[in-house]
Parts: structure tokens; sequence; C-alpha cells
């Protein structure tokens, strides 16, 4: 018998196990845990008895496929850095293996290293010349190439064009293009100014608010489209005598009525509860603002929107932009290609109706379409966090992401977006904004960016995070270093279905066995509210969004059955009639500042959380407000928190707005206080 056949017998088994598990249909985990452990038992087995094996091409192969099938799990779990670790080692066995340069490749261009990703999908293409996700790929990788070297020249063009007092542009291989300080910004001061390309109101404001100045005016004030019904002026942004369709165009009248009639026609069900009346979100209107201005203005090289001090753009400024891939590396991805697809079609149609055959092509909508998905930018009120509108900003891609950013942004009464420094930036820093919402986990974090902007967030924030954990011991209550890849971290072969394989082993010597995710029996949140400020790590982030989403839905949280009380603990203390909402949002703001000041940021005053904590204090507020006996001393305190985590030059530049809804709500209850 060969000396090798036992050896690879068992190797196989736990292959061919892991693929089991790998190609069933209704395993739960993002991260298929099982299927990684016997992958990784298998390399276990071959490493514990490499000195018993004829090393030949027949093990090499075996086992650099347990490797590039490892490197598949950790990438479908968006675990980006291992799997590109795993990809790497079974290169190391075998070096014809075209899957394993296939997610090489996929890995480097998550981490932005497109000329690598490039080499190893050009590896991959002459190993395998007729695989379709090969090919796939490095079209891919040609788009980004391309989209660099546009993005470049809009870049030369505006440095060219506009003077840029605050910032400097910079470009290296890690980064790509972005800014960078020209001096020290203090926290709260003004950093630069971008007019909007295209904008659009949400659904429901778009009655309520002027479509010129964005401010919300009385019925009385506002001067209304009678045909689309989907624009208002207010009587000071109007001029006398001028006709209404200077500022809202006849054309992009009849195409908001073409798309209300095309989706009224056919019944489709609008899942944003503000539109399902008017059937034109505000995600379409702003693909329709931007094909029409693109249309209108495709022959023209200025600037579509000119305001006073703010960096403008034409329409080869936008199409130079980065479009969101079309990538099929996982459902989410496939889904939204089968999506944009759709809305190519549509939109294709409700032009054509009205502009026929000149209009722009398919191809074209759809790069629009992409373009508009990977750069607008949300607008939500200052204090309120309800989104208001959403805007292509061209410039302000060009301010990299950072899970603890040093600036931020609110849209001014011109529709101009106004970038801030959130915390002192210092001379040569680069500036940098969120584009995520990052008080979510980080696994959530780097999910979201992967998808909608195509790389994998190595940030200080998200490598400190990824550090931490979700593990407690059973046994001593200890926190376990449970990072996958973590030594703490052991692979045993699971003995139920329950068991994952992975197994802790916290500092005083026990093990924990981790197990399969259950919707159904969901016991992550043992522990009540109050307990959680004592996991200063990872796992606050998770409750934090937990808490606030139950807080939130409290209404409907307290009709939960005893059965849902008992296996959600924490559902159960939400509910809790002794606590009022005013409690829970004091204890969900010292969960918010426990949770980021135990991590890379020392003073949350200082830094960009202040803003999403500005948002946690008004809800304070307004349920102090609802409270049958006033604390005005407490309210006023409050107010004076916002207006201080908001900055000077924040409240100031809006200050109307704030006032309006901090001091409207007061004097009523100050009012009231008075009549009693």
């Amino acid at each position: 018998m060969d000396i090798n056949s036992n050896h690879i017998k068992k190797i196989n088994d736990f292959k061919d196990k892991g693929n089991k598990e790998f190609n069933k249909e209704k395993n739960k985990d993002k991260l298929n845990k099982r299927a990684i452990t016997y992958f990784q038992l298998g390399i276990k087995y071959f490493n514990d008895e490499k000195h018993k094996i004829e090393i030949n091409d027949q093990i090499n192969k075996l086992i650099s496929i347990l490797y590039s099938n490892l490197s598949l799990m950790y990438l479908k779990g968006d675990e980006i850095i291992l799997s590109l670790e795993a990809s790497n080692k079974s290169i190391e066995f075998n070096n014809q293996n075209s899957k394993a340069f296939y997610y090489q490749s996929i890995c480097k261009s998550y981490l932005c290293d497109y000329k690598g990703s490039m080499e190893s999908i050009d590896k991959a293409i002459s190993i395998s010349k007729q695989d379709e996700k090969v090919v796939q790929q490095r079209n891919r990788l040609i788009e980004i190439t391309n989209n660099k070297v546009k993005e470049d020249v809009y870049f030369e063009n505006v440095l060219k064009n506009q003077k840029l007092e605050n910032v400097a542009y910079e470009n290296s291989i890690e980064k790509g293009r972005y800014l960078i300080s020209k001096r020290l910004i203090k926290r709260g001061e003004e950093i630069l100014r971008i007019a909007p390309f295209s904008f659009s109101l949400n659904g429901k404001y778009v009655s309520k608010f002027c479509g010129v100045c964005y401010q919300k005016k009385s019925i009385d004030n506002l001067l209304k489209c009678k045909d689309c019904d989907d624009f208002a002026i207010c009587k000071e942004c109007k001029a006398p005598n001028e006709p209404l369709s200077k500022y809202h165009p006849n054309d992009l009248c009849v195409l908001y009525k073409l798309n209300n009639e095309y989706y009224k026609m056919n019944n489709f069900e609008i899942a944003n509860e503000d539109n399902k009346e008017r059937g034109l979100t505000d995600e379409r209107r702003l693909y329709i603002n931007t094909i029409y201005n693109i249309f209108k203005n495709k022959t023209n090289n200025k600037a579509v929107v000119e305001v006073d001090n703010a960096i403008s753009s034409s329409v080869i400024d936008v199409l130079n932009l980065s479009k969101k891939l079309l990538n099929h590396t996982n459902e989410s991805q496939r889904a939204y290609s089968d999506s944009t697809k759709m809305k190519t079609d549509i939109l294709e149609l409700i032009f054509k109706s009205f502009y026929g055959a000149n209009t722009l092509k398919k191809d074209e909508i759809s790069n629009i379409i992409r373009i508009v998905d990977c750069n607008s930018h949300g607008y939500s009120d200052v204090i309120s966090q309800k989104k208001k509108a959403s805007g292509l900003y061209p410039f302000s891609c060009y301010t990299n992401h950072s899970c603890i950013p040093n600036s931020d942004y609110f849209i001014d009464k011109h529709g101009v977006m106004v970038l801030y420094a959130s915390s002192d930036i210092q001379e040569s820093e680069a500036i940098t904004i969120s584009y995520i919402y990052f008080l979510n986990r980080v696994e959530k974090r780097r999910k979201d960016l992967l998808n909608g902007h195509n790389f994998f967030c190595t940030c200080d924030q998200c490598s400190f995070q990824s550090s931490l954990t979700e593990e407690v011991c059973d046994k001593c209550n200890e926190i376990i270093p449970s990072t996958i890849g973590n030594s703490n971290l052991v692979y045993k072969e699971p003995k139920s279905l329950k068991e994952t394989g992975f197994n802790y082993i916290c500092p005083k010597g026990h093990t924990k066995s981790s197990l399969v995710y259950d919707i159904d029996n969901d016991q992550l949140y043992p522990t009540i509210a109050e307990n959680y400020s004592k996991c200063k790590d990872l796992r606050n982030f998770r409750k934090i969004n937990i808490f606030k989403e139950m807080l939130e839905n409290r209404d409907f949280v307290k009709k939960l059955t005893p059965r849902e009380f008992e296996v959600t603990p924490l559902a159960k203390y939400i509910a809790n009639p002794k606590k009022s909402n005013s409690m829970l949002f004091e204890e969900l703001i010292n969960l918010v500042r426990g949770s980021v000041e135990c991590g890379l940021t020392k003073s949350i005053e200082e830094s960009n959380y202040s803003t999403y904590l500005v948002y946690d204090y008004y809800d304070l507020y307004k349920s102090l407000l609802l409270e049958s006996k006033p604390q005005i001393l407490k309210l006023n305190s409050i107010r004076d928190i916002i207006i201080k985590l908001l900055t000077p030059m924040v409240y100031n530049q809006n200050k109307p707005r704030i006032d309006k809804k901090l001091n409207k709500h007061l004097s009523n209850k100050i009012n009231l206080k008075k009549n009693k």
C-alpha cells in the first residue's frame, strides 16, 4: 500500500466534510465556521503528520485545495486579510491553482493593491483561460484602472481652476488620490464648500420645503408645481414675474410625471413609506436629476451649478468619478447588479418616452446610476438625524474614508456641502470623512464598505476593534480574545450540529465552544443594559445598535410575548414600565460614551462621534419634553450640550433651524408649567 494513502484519505475526509458544510443551503452563518473548521483540521493533520508523509505533487495539490477553499470561506465572510493569507499559502503548495490566484486578486483589489491584483488575475487567466469569473474580475480591474485615470484628469482640472486655501492634493499607491490639510485646522473650522451637481429632497419634504433654499416653509409661503406636484419654491426665492420653469424646468416636470405614471401603471410596490402614493423616491429623483443634467449639458464643459466660494462641477467631472462595480462575488453584489439592470431599463424607457432616440444610451444610464450609487451623499438634519435629501457632490469624493474621521459636513441653505473639521486636523494630515454609519460594529462597517465602495477598511479603528472579542468564558466570566486567527482559538471536530468547531481558550485556560448562531433562540444579550458598559470592547457596538433599535420601536417591543422576552432579555429590559424613555436614552448615551472613549478616541467632544451623540441627546431632549413633570433645568442643560457638541460654526450657520427645534418645544413646556 502507498505510504501516503491513509494520510490522503484522512485529509480528503476533512475536505469533503468542509465542502458538505459549504454546500448547505440553510447555513445561517455568513462566516461558515463549520466549513472553516474542517478545512483547518485537514491542514492541521497535514502539519502534525508531515514527518510521516512523503511530500509529492498529489499531497501539495490537496493541501493547496484546502487553503484555497479556506480562502473562499474567509472571502465570503468578509475576512479579507485572512482570505489573502490563505490564498498565498495555497499558491505556495501549488502555483498552478487558478482559484487561489483568483481569490488572491479579489483580496488585493479590496485592499486597493490594483497592480498586484492585476498580476494575480493575469496568472489565473494564464492557467484557466475559459473561466468566466476570472475574466470578469480582470474586466473589473480594467474598469477600476480606467476610472483612476479619469479621476486624475478631474482632480488636475479642479486644482487648475479652483483656489483651495485649506487643502492640498496627494497621491499614493496605498491611499490613491486624497486631500490633506495645508495647516492646522481647529475643530469646528470650515475646510471647504462644494456645490451640488444634482440634488433631491426626500419625498415627504418635497411639499414642505423650498426646492431652492431647502428650508421648511409654511404652506402659504410655498408655490407648488401643479403638473407634477414634486417641486415647490418659497416666495423669498422666486423673483417677481419669473416663471416657475426657471427654477423647475418643464422637461424635469414631465420626467417626474412619466416616472409616477410608469410605476402606477405597473403596480410596483414602493418600499419607502413616504413615497408609496407618489411613486417617486428620493433615490429615483436623484437619478432623474443627474441624468437630466448630464443629458442637457453633455456638450457644455461648464459647471452645471455655480455658487460663490464653492467648488463646482461639470458633466465631464461627474462622468470621471468612480462607479460602483457590478461584482458577482457574493449574493448582495449579485442582487445589486440585477437591481441596476432593472433601474436602467426603467429610466431608459422614461427618457425615451419624452426625448425619443436622441436620449442617452442604456450603458450611459447604467454608468450614471452606478456613479450616483458610489458617490452620492445623504443629508440629514443636524440634530434629528432625519434624512432630508441626497446630492451628488463630485469633489467630496476625494476625501478618504475613516471610521474615526476628522471631518464632517452639513448642507447649507443653498444646497452647498460645507465640510468642516470635527476634530483638530494637523498640517499634512489626510482629510477624512465616514462613508457609512461608523457606530456600527466593525464587521457591518467593513461589509457595507466592500459592497458599496469596493474596499476593505483597515483604518486604525477597524484594526483596533477587530482584535477585540464577543466571547466571555462561561466558567470565570473572563473576556476571551476570540478574533479568528488568534492563538486563543483552536479547532475541534464538532460533536453536534449546534457546534461550529471554534473553541476559545480564556486567559485562565478554560475552553468555550462556539455555537452556530440561532436567530430563533438569541441568547447573545444575557445581561441587562447597565452591565454593557463593563464590556469595553467590540460587543458594545453591536449592543448599541440593538439597544437603539429596540428603544426607537419601544411600543412594538412592549407587545412581545413572554416567550420572546425569555429568549431576548434586552427586550424585556427595554419594555420595563418602570423605565421611562428618558432613563433609557441616558443609558444609551452613557453606553456610547463608554464604548467610544475606551477605544482610540480619548474625548467624545473632540471627535466625529460628537455628531452622532447630538442625535441621541436630541432624542433624550424630546423624551423629557413628553414627561408629565417638565425638568426645565435639565432640558436647558441638554440644549447647551447639543449646541456645544455641534461647534459654534455649525450652530451659527444652522441657528434658525436648530433654535426653532429646541426653543419652540421648550417654550411650550415652560408656559405649560407656569399655567399649572
